[in-house]
């Protein structure tokens, strides 16, 4: 020992001495190399800021070139200001730092960067000021002329580039100074090097070599002591785990054995050096810890249970021995932690005190149980997902789960084959993973879906048989293989899961039965009665308590009981059949009467029997059924026969019964006075029958019989019978088969009835039908010829005209030509009318189911009339305030026909006054609105006499009407058809006189997608004066502002506005104004200037409402004062944009902008196309060639050639050039020679040409009936089109097959 403390001091001195001369040479080297880092930092530092500041001038003149574009295109750009000004100080600051250190004494920077600053020709110095002077300057300058100057000067071109030339000399002067010292560092960083070299060898030399001879001599002591250590280590090694822990507050890990690593699954790296409170339990207190302390200083030792974590988290149990290690100074210097492992033992035993806590619960169904297991499993075991399943052949189904986040649900479901089930089952016994990615099923679906890494599953068994498993998994792996004792604990688990599910399924289907008894005993109302003779007690079920109509704590008495039955001969007859039960043990069944006791009389059927024992009986018992209701049926049943027979006989129905074994017929009375004989004649057999049919209906009726009797059917059918005296008649048949047991027929039932005369008007009926078709089919062939036939030169007429219209022509000219469209339009409206009508007559009509936007289509339709209306002088007003969802699902042109039928009707027949459509919604169910259309008009009336007939086909008020007003008496009839298709009607208000309201309601769906016609919320509150002469305009605006929360006031004069805006208080002041054009108390231009004259609204936003023809009219809205103006009528849209104005410019602007997108722009007329596109008119009428070509050339189309049938279309196609081959065809469908219909499937079919197959084809028809738009699409046309064309209709439809440049 005394050798060991000398050789400690020993090595003590010399290490002392060699730490302070080592320390030393490391101090001076440490301190040499900060300063040369510190140059080398400060070197760096001062490159990349001369090397920035040439970029920073670049940046400067880019920002300041993006400024004077801001300023030439009158642009304020407050951020690019900011960054030229930014961007300048920063140039500037720089500059100055590098221009004082040239400046300065110090060695910094070398003389030649101190002339480049200040010496000519250079002087860096003058140049970076002129610069960021412009570029300060430039900054602070709107004025287009200034920037100009300050650009074309200081951010010259070439002034910029001689800057950045002067910035580069000084970078590289800089550049060079810098490298020259870095080389003297280098030379300096040598020799500390060597000097630190040599001193480290003497230290070695003259200190440690010495040291090391002294270690030797006691390295072989050593040797031998470790050797002896080792053999006592590995012996402790191999049985406990062993760790030493150094005695300082962590209680630092500094030695572990293999053991120790194999069973806290760390690597030696990973905790040695760390706290071992890290592998200690979460629940040790600090007293706990003390007082193991205070036990290993008593008694040199602590041994105990502990609860330590293994890496990962789990906890476990193990038993623990601690031993302080002392040093020289008899102080603790460190413990020696021995431990051998329990934890099987107390997971067990921990497992089996919960286990039994969960089961013993009787205050717990069975699915918080099952819960409860899971949670403890998941406990146990360290993972977090719990499912118990039910697998039924290959679907696995979970019915309880405990998961984390819900990841799995009870009710999921689950292929067998994809779960890790299937090997559980498989096994038939408990099985685990605790690796799964290393093992045998690491090709598994479930972990290649899943990447559960760990598992444990057992089979659950119930009833005997399998049922589904157990099982607990989780996506990391565990961090040791599952034990035997953890596989016992999960066959534990799961018998008591499959017990209790067992006992649970046998408790249900208890349950079921009893209530299934229960049901049939409320059902069939059968009670249970029993009297104890021994104890004289009587019980009652409840039925049979509630037959009796008494309390349900009702107990009956032995002498009173049998008072119930009614007096008389019901109560006599139980009285002797209980006696004859007692004495004999007669069993007894009678239906007697009973009276409740709520005195009610009803019907029993009374059931008992008796109980011996030696001869002497000792109970009775028996049962109650309440068969009131059977005894009341029967007797209806009574009387209802007595009621059929009288009733068969009334109506001449004749009843016969056929045994199908001995073929034997029986027939009523009536039968025989069907068939016309007499009893007397009848043989009775089946023969008898069938020699009465008629020899044409014989075989079939006869088949008919045989077959319902074979097949187990019905007979039911008709057939002609032949009187004696050759008379035919027609008679119905029904019959049922009656079965015996062995589903063998026995007999067959029935009954016939004369139907000869509804046969007789059947066939009359059919007959007229057959003939009321082919006039049908007359009438539509009329209606195809008549409409083909009209429109073919109607094509030509309007297309001339349309043509003609658009070249030069004076005034009388161009009048002459209106008239003639007008009247060409008409007769087209007449046309088209007729044809509707004619499809809706036939119900053949197809209604469209789109969304559309309502509020949009009736806007558009209301100004499509707005010019008409008002050239009338009548005021057209559209009432949308009931509309709540804008967006509606249906066929939005056949609600505008109706719509366009009755607005134009009530104009046309209102001479002064207005119009009004107003429409509502209504819910009516929960995916479908009812629209309420009412159009009311303060024209001439209908008196009440014509009303009724108003809506009928070509019906009008009277002649003198016709002759007046025009029209065909069409469009009222088409409007009821509509509306009736739509599921809804058409209804009249009227006086003759005092105007009419039209009312129509239909259906139409709700659309998928929502959107309300409410404005911006910023408008909400906002104040608006509505100034309108006609007040049913004004209260419909008023209306719809307040149904928007807007602050609304109506007057209907200029000078009541001008009251009502000289009244408004600062506070409580108007936003907006709108005025309507045709004020009768004063002209709007001067109310307009009044407004503005007065201070208070002076600033007020002033929208003017205007006649369609004066929009053109107003010139130069601010000359006049007000802001904006939209024409009459009032829609949606224009209050929208209207009320946007209050909005400040930016907000206002966007609104409009989302308004603007909703609305389909026109497209324009004249177009430009591709060089490529090349068109083939296929028409064989002149005049409609002519019409053709020319529209075509007025949008643009030049390059069109015509064939006059289909054989010349096939012919030109296949003899078209390669290079420039047609790429859209025109086709008309009549023509001589070959139709269109058969050219288009040709050209479909390659007999043009491969290159053709898949040309667009387009109809250009007269044929406008129902049917024929589909008889283009099935030969291969792409789309349809009716004549007459139009220039509109032709370049939509080349818009969507031709790629327009």
């Amino acid at each position: 020992m005394p050798d060991i403390i000398a050789l400690q001091q020993s090595i003590k001195r010399r290490n002392r001495l060699a730490i302070s001369l080592i320390a030393i040479l490391v101090s001076l080297s440490f301190l040499s190399l900060l300063m040369i880092f510190e140059h080398l930092e400060q070197d760096a530092e001062l490159i990349n800021l001369a090397g920035s500041q040439r970029m920073l001038s670049q940046k400067i003149a880019l920002i300041a070139n993006q400024h004077y574009h801001n300023v030439v295109e009158n642009k304020h750009d407050e951020t690019t200001i900011e960054r030229l000004k930014e961007a300048t100080a920063l140039f500037l600051a720089n500059h100055q730092f590098l221009a004082g250190l040239a400046a300065g004494d110090s060695d910094t920077l070398p003389k030649e960067v101190h002339a480049i600053y200040r010496d000519a020709p250079i002087n860096l110095n003058e140049k970076v000021k002129y610069y960021s002077q412009g570029a300060i300057a430039l900054s602070e300058t709107q004025d287009e002329v200034i920037a100009g100057e300050l650009i074309n000067g200081q951010f010259h071109h070439d002034k910029v580039e001689t800057l950045l030339n002067s910035l580069d000399m000084a970078v590289s002067q800089i550049e060079n100074h810098i490298n020259e010292r870095i080389t003297y560092i280098q030379v300096i960083k040598a020799s500390l090097w060597l000097a630190i070299m040599a001193l480290l060898f003497a230290i070695s030399f003259f200190i440690f070599r010495p040291l090391q001879r002294l270690i030797n001599q006691y390295y072989s002591d050593i040797s031998l002591a470790k050797q002896q250590s080792s053999e006592l280590n590995l012996a402790v090694n191999k049985h406990a785990i062993v760790y030493r822990i150094n005695m300082d507050k962590q209680g630092t890990i500094t030695e572990v054995n293999q053991r120790f690593l194999d069973f806290y699954r760390y690597d030696e790296d990973e905790i040695l050096g760390k706290s071992v409170f890290n592998i200690c339990g979460p629940n040790y207190t600090r007293e706990y810890y003390e007082g193991v302390f205070k036990q290993c200083l008593l008694n040199e030792y602590w041994h105990g249970e502990s609860i330590n974590k293994i890496k990962g988290g789990r906890e476990l149990w193990l038993t623990t021995t601690i031993v302080p290690l002392m040093n020289d100074e008899d102080r603790i210097e460190s413990f020696i932690v021995i431990q051998n492992d329990i934890s099987g033992i107390k997971q067990t035993e921990f497992a089996l005190n919960q286990l039994h806590q969960i089961t013993s619960d009787v205050d717990k169904i069975l699915e918080d149980k099952i819960q409860d297991i899971l949670l403890l499993g998941k406990q146990i075991f360290s993972l977090p997902l719990a499912l118990v399943s039910e697998i039924k052949e290959q679907e696995y189904k979970v019915l309880y789960c405990h998961t984390p986040n819900e990841e799995i649900n009870a009710g999921a479901t689950f292929e067998l084959g994809n779960t890790y089930c299937t090997h559980t089952l498989n096994a038939n016994k408990p099985i685990a993973f605790h690796q799964a990615g290393h093992s045998d099923i690491k090709d598994h679906p479930c972990y290649k879906n899943f990447a559960l890494e760990s598992y444990i599953g057992v089979p659950l068994i119930v009833e005997g048989k399998r049922f589904g498993t157990l099982n607990f998994s989780g996506p990391e792996p565990s961090t040791k293989p599952f034990t035997d004792r953890e596989l016992d604990l999960m066959q534990l688990f799961a018998h008591w899961i499959s017990s209790e599910i067992t006992r649970d399924k046998h408790q249900n289907k208890f349950m079921a039965q009893q209530s299934l008894l229960e049901q049939m005993s409320q059902q069939a109302r059968i009670g249970a009665w029993e009297v104890d003779l021994l104890n004289n007690n009587i019980y009652w079920s409840s039925m049979t308590k509630e037959i009796h109509e008494v309390a349900s704590d009702y107990q009956p008495d032995l002498s009173t009981a049998i008072n119930f039955y009614k007096e008389g001969e019901s109560r006599d007859t139980i009285q002797q059949l209980v006696n004859e039960s007692i004495e004999n043990g007669t069993p007894y069944e009678r239906e007697l009467q009973l009276v409740t006791a709520k005195g009610n009389e009803i019907w029993v059927s009374a059931r008992g029997r008796s109980e011996f024992v030696n001869g002497q009986c000792i109970r009775l018992f028996g049962s109650f059924q309440d068969i009131t209701d059977k005894v009341n049926a029967q007797y209806k049943i009574s009387q209802h026969s007595q009621r059929m027979a009288l009733a068969a006989d009334s109506a001449g129905i004749g009843i016969w019964e056929l045994n199908l074994k001995t073929n034997s017929l029986k027939w009523d009375d009536w039968m025989f006075k069907l068939y016309g004989i007499e009893s007397d004649d009848f043989s009775g057999a089946y023969e008898a029958w069938e020699n009465g049919l008629h020899p044409e209906d014989k075989e079939r009726a006869a088949q008919e019989l045989h077959y319902a009797v074979e097949h187990n059917g019905h007979f039911n059918t008709k057939f002609r019978i032949i009187w004696p005296n050759g008379e035919i008649r027609h008679i119905k048949a029904s019959a049922i088969v009656s079965y015996d047991g062995d589903g063998k027929p026995l007999s067959m039932v029935g009954v016939n009835y004369d139907v000869t005369v509804p046969v007789e008007n059947e066939m009359a009926l059919t007959k007229a039908k057959e003939q009321a078709e082919i006039a049908v089919t007359a009438k539509n062939e009329f209606f195809a010829s008549m409409s083909h036939e009209i429109r073919t030169p109607m094509n030509g007429v309007i297309g001339m005209l349309d043509l003609v219209k658009e070249s030069t022509l004076n005034q009388e000219q161009a009048h002459r030509i209106g008239i003639a469209q007008q009247s060409a339009k008409s007769l087209l409206t007449l046309i088209n009318d007729i044809l509707d009508f004619s499809k809706i007559d036939a119900n053949k009509l197809e209604l469209e189911n789109v969304s559309f936007n309502l509020r949009s289509m009736v806007g558009a339709l209301a100004e499509s009339f707005a010019q008409q209306a008002q050239q009338k002088n009548v005021e057209l007003v559209i009432d949308l305030v009931d509309v709540e969802e804008s967006l509606v699902k249906g066929d939005s042109n056949r609600i505008r026909q109706i719509l366009t039928n009755l607005v134009a009707n009530a104009i046309k027949f209102t001479k002064q006054g207005e119009v009004i459509i107003r429409i509502s919604q209504q819910s009516c169910a929960t995916s479908q609105w009812r629209l309420i259309i009412e159009v009311s008009d303060t024209g001439i009336g209908i008196s009440q006499a014509k009303q009724s007939s108003l809506f009928e086909a070509f019906s009008q008020v009277d002649a003198s009407t016709t002759r007046e007003y025009g029209g065909t008496g069409l469009g009222l009839a088409i409007v009821k058809k509509l509306c009736l298709c739509m599921q809804g009607n058409v209804s009249l208000e009227s006086a003759e006189g005092q105007g009419s309201i039209f009312t129509c309601d239909i259906i139409v769906d709700k659309a998928p997608d929502s959107l309300t016609s409410i404005p911006d919320e910023a408008l909400r509150g906002k104040r608006v004066l509505i100034v309108e002469s006609n007040n049913s305009c004004g209260e419909v605006i008023n209306r719809q502002l307040n149904h928007w929360q807007l602050d609304s006031q109506l007057v209907n004069s200029g000078e009541a506005a001008l009251v009502s805006l000289n009244e408004q208080d600062s506070g409580d002041i108007f936003d907006l104004v709108l005025i309507d054009q045709q004020l009768k108390d004063i002209d709007y231009t001067k109310l307009i200037g009044k407004i503005r004259a007065n201070p208070s609204s002076a600033h007020v936003k002033i929208i003017l409402m205007t006649l369609m023809a004066s929009q053109n009219e107003l010139g130069n809205s601010n000359k006049v004062g007000f802001d904006n103006c939209f024409p009459k009528p009032v829609t949606t849209l224009d209050l929208h944009r209207a009320l946007n104005t209050v909005l400040d410019d930016h907000q206002a602007q966007k609104k409009n902008e989302e308004l603007s997108s909703t609305v389909e722009k026109p497209k324009a007329l004249n177009q430009s196309w591709d060089q490529t596109v090349k068109l083939l008119l296929v028409e064989d009428n002149r005049v409609n060639q002519m019409v053709a070509m020319g529209v075509l050339k007025k949008i643009g189309i030049t390059h069109c050639d015509i064939a006059v049938n289909g054989k010349d279309a096939l012919e030109i196609l296949k003899a078209s050039d390669e290079s420039q081959p047609y790429t859209f065809i025109f086709m008309d469908c009549q023509m001589p020679e070959m139709d269109g219909y058969q050219a288009t499937k040709l050209i479909r079919e390659g007999v043009a040409g491969a290159r053709y197959m898949d040309i667009p084809i387009v109809a250009m028809t007269a044929n406008a009936m129902l049917g024929d738009e589909q008889k283009c699409l099935d030969v291969g046309m792409n789309d349809y089109l009716v004549k007459p064309i139009n220039k509109a209709q032709i370049l939509e439809t080349l818009h969507i097959f031709l790629n327009k440049t």
